[in-house]
């Protein structure tokens, strides 16, 4: 095998396990084929050019690629833009041919090869595709769990939902609110743009996009840009697969008896997987602007970049802007001139972030100041408080430990502990501030300024869905990054110290791994019915606590003892500890996840459903309806909830017709609208909704004209398990498709 046989082969492993993977799933080989193709050709390349263009190259592929496919994304949402403003969407294809193009030209010719190379050590391959080969099978449970059309099955009603506003992009912009003909969205909807154009582009049917094939590629981005950001800051390039492992595998430190919050891949929220590596790309070109590297025309990559990410999460831009503040304060104060940098990108943030809030993502938003109202939604906060789910917000503080007593804040300050201890290995390495080398350097202020920003807003603000969890989901991988680049800082870097470096790699690793085993052994089980108890509660979390920080005092005893007795290991303890937190700790609670993994996946064990069921006659209804009604169809449907007929109390979050079947409809489900004060709430659109229904329960030429002339609908999909259908619909209406309880008609 030839050089770049060996330097291809981790790559064409973690390729090749992600194909089985999908195939698996059951999907399309020749749809895998397309979207490889797609994100090669139609994101990567072109982006790559455009990156190498304005930003210049980092002398080796993985780096390029990184940057490169983040701008692609930006490049193809602008595009995306323009193509539907135009009405060609279908030519969505043009755009990346186009960019191809224009970089034949004789003068941009040479962005198509790398200048001056610096490869990275092979190593370095095998670690970060490994990371990606090993995060694409632990997905395998969450990211696959919705069978692909026509099957029946169950569906999580928030990927039918997604897959609604993915086939509404194909035909409208700005687009309106499938559920909801007429009305305009408002949502953050740009990774919607992104599954769309690459149905547009691949030619993947939308249901495979979503259901199957989105989430593959942005991985793989997300670990290459990581650890871009990681080398970036560091220097060093071993700590470009720390965090690499640390965003895909590593889940937080499973030391306490209840789990926290420390998750970073979340594959039923699209828009939180498409906006980590955005977040990730601007914080290597700000890390850059920061440190004095001028970007020049790479300010205008980086604008794209804050709009892309300000539609396409409402949480992206405060996060980003906290840390550029923060950084630009401690270069003002030292009264450096990168701070006029900072001051850039505040100008520019002050003007993305409104205009995104009020027309995209959040003007409606339900959020409020609440201490830690987090806490509403574990379990362990109930069974001590015995306080019903969300019985008030506040007025400061939840209402199981608003009134101050002892034995409230004892409680307050155990729920506190689950986030904390579950994320400590991002959160003691910023303790390395102590350091004047970090001190003086704007990036690491720029990345604490961002997780403080996540952590705040978790901790203060109050929204009824627990949406403030998403400042802490971006806060979790940005410190992920820090933790290597403080491990890498903790290291020493004199010459020849490969060998003694991977021995304080491997050593914490081990010695975070045997710490938290033991603890896990020696805590008592904390059951449904101890939760109840708060001195029990009290032993199964003292216990964990207290053998840490015994096993702390031995480890600095200890050490102490050894390093007069070998005066050669001074310098390398910090490194050890940190390496036990950012590695250690977080790897034991991956193994079992992972092992179990790769196990499914070995055995061929089928992906275990979850979600509302759908029957399998109404499931080929449902593609029936995508193949055969028009595209721009209106559709009447009595199917508001998910199971049964409507009801009071009912989850209106059926997304039948527009999801699974494609078609924006008069009024489907409700329970996703801004609107709608719960998923069982009444609707918040009785008029439209008395309309739409009597079609199908009191059919007449009065009723019906004003289903059409209204609503614009032209078609009825009905389905006699949602309500009374009337044998009268027959006479206004012709029947052209029936199956089981779902019949549908063609307005005459």
């Amino acid at each position: 095998m030839g050089q770049v046989g060996l330097d291809a082969l981790p790559w064409l492993l973690a390729l090749g396990v992600a194909t089985a993977m999908l195939l698996q799933v059951g999907t399309p080989a020749l749809d895998i084929a397309r979207y490889t193709a797609y994100w090669s050709l139609g994101v990567t390349l072109p982006g790559l050019l455009v990156a190498r263009a304005t930003l210049g190259t980092r002398g080796n592929l993985p780096e390029d690629i990184a940057i490169g496919a983040v701008t692609g994304l930006a490049l193809e949402l602008a595009c995306f833009v323009l193509w539907s403003i135009l009405g060609i969407q279908r030519l969505l294809w043009l755009w990346p041919l186009l960019v191809m193009v224009i970089f034949a030209a004789p003068g941009l010719r040479r962005h198509w090869r790398m200048t001056s190379p610096r490869p990275l050590p092979r190593l370095w391959s095998w670690w970060v595709a490994s990371s990606i080969g090993i995060g694409a099978v632990v997905v395998r449970k969450s990211a696959f769990t919705a069978p692909l059309p026509p099957a029946g099955g169950r569906y999580y009603q928030d990927a039918t939902w997604h897959l609604s506003i993915v086939h509404e992009l194909t035909r409208s912009f700005p687009p309106q609110i499938p559920q909801l003909s007429g009305d305009v969205l408002r949502y953050h909807w740009f990774s919607h743009v992104h599954l769309a154009a690459a149905h547009l582009v691949s030619g993947a049917a939308e249901a495979t996009v979503v259901l199957r094939l989105w989430i593959i590629p942005l991985l793989v981005v997300t670990a290459l840009v990581g650890a871009a950001l990681a080398m970036e800051l560091s220097g060093r390039w071993w700590s470009g697969p720390i965090a690499a492992w640390g965003l895909l595998v590593f889940q937080g430190t499973n030391l306490l008896p209840t789990q926290g919050e420390a998750g970073v891949i979340f594959p039923d929220s699209p828009s939180q997987v498409y906006v980590l590596p955005l977040v990730l790309g601007i914080s290597i070109l700000l890390v850059r602007a920061l440190r004095g590297l001028r970007l020049r025309a790479g300010w205008a990559v980086l604008a794209l970049m804050l709009v892309t990410a300000a539609g396409a999460k409402p949480t992206a831009l405060p996060v980003v802007l906290a840390g550029t503040v923060l950084a630009g304060l401690s270069l003002l104060v030292r009264r450096r001139r990168e701070w006029l940098a900072a001051l850039w990108v505040v100008l520019m943030v002050a003007v993305i972030l409104p205009v995104s809030l009020l027309t995209l993502a959040g003007s409606d938003s339900r959020s409020k100041i609440s201490l830690f109202d987090f806490v509403e939604f574990t379990l362990l906060y109930h069974r001590l408080t015995g306080v019903s789910q969300h019985p008030a917000a506040g007025p400061l503080l939840p209402e199981g430990t608003n009134d101050l007593s002892g034995r409230s804040l004892l409680i307050l300050a155990i729920l506190l502990l689950v986030p904390l201890i579950a994320n400590i290995g991002r959160l003691v390495p910023f303790a390395t501030f102590a350091s004047s080398r970090l001190r003086k350097d704007p990036a690491a202020w720029f990345m604490a300024g961002q997780v403080l920003a996540g952590w705040g807003a978790y901790l203060v603000l109050f929204h009824p869905a627990l949406s403030q969890v998403y400042f802490l989901r971006l806060a979790n991988p940005v410190a992920s990054v820090f933790g290597a680049w403080a491990l890498a800082a903790a290291i020493p870097a004199a010459a020849r110290t490969a060998r003694w470096t991977a021995l304080a790699l491997a050593g914490g690793t081990l010695l975070g791994v045997s710490v938290v085993a033991i603890a896990g052994v020696v805590t008592p089980t904390l059951t449904a019915d101890r939760q109840r108890s708060l001195s029990a509660t009290v032993i199964s979390f003292g216990a964990p606590l207290v053998f840490l920080f015994a096993a702390i005092g031995a480890g600095l005893v200890g050490w102490t003892l050894v390093r007069r007795r070998l005066p050669g290991l001074r310098g390398w303890g910090l490194g050890t500890v940190l390496a036990a937190l950012v590695l250690g700790g977080p790897a034991y609670g991956a193994m079992a996840g992972t092992a179990s993994a790769l196990v499914d996946l070995v055995q061929n064990r089928a992906v275990p459903e979850g979600g509302q069921l759908l029957t399998p006659d109404a499931g080929v209804a449902m593609a029936w309806v995508e193949r055969h009604i028009p595209e721009d169809a209106v559709v009447a449907t009595n199917r508001h909830c998910v199971s049964g007929p409507e009801r009071p109390q009912c989850l209106s979050v059926a997304f039948w017709v527009s999801g699974l079947g494609g078609r924006r409809t008069v009024i489907e489900g409700w329970g996703y609208t801004s609107e709608a004060a719960s998923w069982s709430a009444p609707t918040p659109f009785p008029a439209r909704l008395a309309a739409n229904d009597a079609v199908f329960t009191d059919p007449s030429k009065r009723t019906i004209d004003r289903l059409r002339l209204d609503y614009g609908a032209r078609w009825i999909v009905a389905d006699t398990s949602a309500g009374p259908v009337s044998p009268e619909l027959a006479r206004f209406a012709t029947t052209r498709f029936s199956r089981g309880t779902v019949t549908a008609y063609e307005l005459r």
